[in-house]
């Protein structure tokens, strides 16, 4: 998913993505990663409930 001009330090663009210890969202252009309060307040503006991000134990 993508956020267009949503970086709060560059105004650049936004995408979620994922590592080993989870998803978090970054900006392209300078590659700011989003603490946990701005992906929720990103995600609520934009009327999403995403699931939590904790990993489940389920395989």
């Amino acid at each position: 998913m993508f956020w267009f001009q949503a970086c709060p330090r560059c105004q650049g663009d936004l995408f979620r993505t994922q590592d080993l210890y989870g998803s978090y969202i970054a900006c392209i252009q300078c590659g700011y990663i989003l603490t946990e309060g701005e992906e929720r307040a990103l995600e609520h503006a934009e009327g999403q409930d995403l699931p939590s991000q904790e990993p489940s134990l389920a395989r």
